[in-house]
C-alpha cells in the first residue's frame, strides 16, 4: 500500500511539474519560419499563465500588395463567434431573465409542433436537431426569413437524442439576444463582452476596419478577397451567418478574449463550469460538447476549444485549463496550412516533428517554368507563383501517394464502390451513398450538400470528365478510398469513408495534399518541395531540358 501511494504521489508530482512548464514557443516559431518559405501564411499566439510568450505573423495577408501578416492582422474567425453568443446567453441565464431549459415558444411565435420542446440548452450544445444551415454564408437572408427557414425544415433527429453541428441554432440564439436586449446582435456582444474584455478590433462593422491589416483569403492561386468585400447588409452579414460566424478578429485579441473569460466578471463561476463540463457526445474520440465549447481530454489535461473556418480562413482557439496555456492559430489559406497547427502543438508541448529544409543557393526559376511531358505521356506544368516554382498537387499525385496503401480484396471492392458512388453524385443520383449512410447524417443533407458541391466545382473547374480510383488507407477503425474527380480545367480528390456505422463521402481534399507544391533552391541544379501534411520533402533535379521529380523523368515541351 505504501509503495502504491508513493507511485501515485510521484505521478502527480510529474504532472504538476509539466503543468508549470512554459510552452516551447521558440521551437514553434522556428518551424513556422521555415514553413513560410513553402507558402505558409498565418499567425500564432501562445500565452502561459496570462503572459504572452509568442505573438507572431508569417507569410502574406495580401499577396498582390506584399502585406505581411502580424499578430494583429484581422482574419475571418468563423464559428468562434459562437463562443461570444453562448457567453452572452449565459449572462442572461445568470441574471435570472431566462433559463437553459426555456423552450422556443418563449422567444418565437408560431413554432411548429415538432420543435416546440427544443430548449436553449439544446441550441447551445448542437443537440436541437435543427438544420445545419439556413443558407450560404453570403446569401443575403434577413432575420425573419432565417427563423422561418429554420422552423420549416424537417428535424434531423429527435431533439436531445444526439449531437449534430448546427449553425442555424446559433443564429436563433443571436435573434433571442436581440429580443432580450432590444439592441442589434453585434451591439449586444460589443457592449456586454468586447468592451469589458478590451477587444477593440473584433466584430462585424462596429470597429473601424478602414486602413487595418485585413487578411485576404486564398485557395491555391485564387484570391477569395476579404469578408468586407462580400455581400453584407449595412449592419453586418446575412442572418445565415450572424450569431454563428463571420467576426473579424486577430490572434492577439482572441488571446485577450480567452484570458478575460477566466479573469474578469464577464462570466460567473457557474457559467465557467457549464462551459467546461461535457453534456453531449460528439462522436469523436475524447471530445465532448459543453455549453458553447468543445471539451477534449488531451495529454496536456483538459482542453476547452472552438474552431472556425470556411475552407479559406481557419482559426482555432484552445485553452488548456490544467496548464493555464492558451494557443490561438489563424490562417488565410486553410487547405495549405491547417496541418501545421498539429505540428505547432507538438512542438509547444515538448515533442518533435520533421523540419522543412531551408533555402540554399539560387536557381533560375523563370527558365524552368513551363510544361513537361512525362515518360507516360502525361503532362505537368511547373508555373511561377510569387517568384517561386510551383506545381498543382493533383497533376502529379505520385508525390503524395501514402506509404501504407491497402491492396487486399476488400480495398479493391471499396475503390470500385467509391468510384461508382462519386460518378452517381456527379450525375445527380445518390443511391450508393444513401443506402448505407452513417446515422449522424441524413440522405436529404447529403443530396443538398453534394448537389451544391458539384455545381461550385464545375463553375470553377469546368465540365466533369470522370472519376479515377486511387488508393485505400486505414484510419483507426475506418477505411478511406481516395478518388480523383477530374474536370476540364483541373482535378480534386475526394474520399469515400467506410466506417463501422456506415458510409460517408468527404469533399475536403485528403489531408496529405497541400494546396500547391512550392519549390526552394538547394543548389544551382536542385530544388526541394515540402509537404506540410506528411512532413516529407521531394527533390526536383535539373538536367538541361529534362527534370527528375519523385523518380519520374520529364522533358520540356
Amino acid at each position: 500500500m505504501t509503495r502504491i501511494l508513493a507511485v501515485c504521489i510521484a505521478v502527480l508530482a510529474t504532472f504538476a511539474a509539466h503543468a508549470q512548464e512554459a510552452p516551447r514557443a521558440k521551437a514553434a516559431h522556428d518551424y513556422l519560419e521555415r514553413l513560410e518559405a513553402f507558402g505558409f501564411s498565418g499567425a500564432l499566439l501562445v500565452m502561459h499563465k496570462g503572459n504572452v510568450v509568442l505573438a507572431e505573423g508569417y507569410g502574406l495577408a495580401d499577396r498582390a500588395r506584399n502585406v505581411p501578416i502580424t499578430a494583429d492582422t484581422l482574419f475571418d474567425v468563423g464559428s468562434i463567434v459562437k463562443t461570444f453568443t453562448a457567453t452572452a446567453i449565459q449572462q442572461y441565464v445568470d441574471s435570472g431573465r431566462i433559463s437553459l431549459d426555456d423552450t422556443l415558444p418563449k422567444f418565437f411565435a408560431d413554432v411548429p409542433e415538432d420543435k416546440r420542446a427544443i430548449t436553449l440548452r439544446q441550441l447551445l450544445t448542437h443537440t436541437a436537431g435543427l438544420p445545419l444551415y439556413t443558407g450560404d454564408d453570403y446569401e443575403l437572408i434577413p432575420r425573419e426569413k432565417m427563423i422561418a427557414m429554420a422552423f420549416a425544415e424537417k428535424l434531423r433527429f429527435e431533439p436531445g437524442s444526439r449531437w449534430g453541428y448546427c449553425n442555424s441554432c446559433y443564429s436563433l440564439l443571436g435573434a433571442i439576444l436581440e429580443d432580450l436586449s432590444g439592441k442589434p446582435y453585434e451591439l449586444v456582444i460589443h457592449e456586454r463582452l468586447l468592451v469589458p474584455a478590451g477587444l477593440k478590433q473584433t466584430g462585424y462593422v462596429i470597429p473601424n476596419f478602414l486602413g487595418r491589416n485585413v487578411a485576404r483569403g486564398y485557395e491555391g492561386d485564387r484570391d477569395d478577397g476579404t469578408p468586407l468585400e462580400k455581400a453584407w447588409y449595412g449592419d453586418g452579414p446575412s442572418w445565415s451567418l450572424r450569431g454563428n460566424g463571420g467576426f473579424l478578429s486577430s490572434v492577439r485579441e482572441l488571446g485577450q478574449w480567452a484570458r478575460a473569460l477566466d479573469t474578469t466578471n464577464i462570466t460567473s463561476a457557474a457559467a465557467r463550469a457549464r462551459a467546461s463540463q461535457p453534456v453531449a457526445e460528439t462522436g469523436r474520440r475524447d471530445e465532448k460538447m459543453a455549453i458553447g465549447w468543445l471539451v477534449t481530454e488531451t495529454p496536456q489535461g483538459r482542453m476547452v476549444s472552438h474552431s472556425g473556418g470556411n475552407g479559406i480562413f481557419g482559426t482555432n482557439l484552445r485553452r488548456y485549463l490544467d496548464r493555464d496555456v492558451v494557443v490561438v492559430f489563424s490562417t488565410n489559406n486553410f487547405r495549405q496550412n491547417f496541418s501545421a497547427e498539429n505540428d505547432v502543438l507538438t512542438l509547444l508541448f515538448g515533442g518533435t516533428v520533421p523540419l522543412p529544409p531551408k533555402p540554399q543557393g539560387r536557381v533560375d526559376v523563370e527558365r524552368l517554368a513551363g510544361r513537361y511531358t512525362l515518360a507516360s505521356g502525361r503532362e505537368l506544368e511547373l508555373r511561377l507563383e510569387g517568384g517561386q516554382l510551383a506545381l498543382d498537387p493533383f497533376s502529379f499525385i505520385e508525390l503524395t501517394r501514402p506509404a501504407a496503401v491497402i491492396e487486399d480484396e476488400r480495398a479493391k471492392q471499396l475503390l470500385a464502390t467509391a468510384k461508382a458512388g462519386f460518378e452517381q453524385i456527379a450525375a445527380g443520383t445518390f443511391e450508393l451513398l444513401t443506402q448505407q449512410l452513417v446515422p449522424t447524417a441524413t440522405a436529404e443533407e447529403e443530396r443538398e450538400f453534394w448537389t451544391g458541391w458539384m455545381q461550385r466545382a464545375q463553375e470553377r473547374r469546368g465540365k466533369f470528365l470522370g472519376a479515377t480510383p486511387l488508393w485505400v488507407v486505414e484510419a483507426r477503425d475506418q477505411r478511406h478510398a481516395y478518388v480523383l474527380m477530374q474536370f476540364e480545367k483541373s482535378g480534386t480528390i475526394v474520399r469515400w469513408e467506410q466506417r463501422p456505422a456506415g458510409m460517408f463521402a468527404h469533399a475536403n481534399p485528403p489531408r496529405q495534399f497541400p494546396d500547391l507544391y512550392r519549390f526552394i533552391p538547394q543548389s544551382d541544379r536542385e530544388l526541394v518541395t515540402w509537404n506540410p501534411h506528411l512532413g516529407t520533402a521531394a527533390t526536383l533535379r535539373i538536367d538541361g531540358d529534362e527534370i527528375l521529380l519523385g523518380g519520374v523523368r520529364g522533358k520540356r515541351k
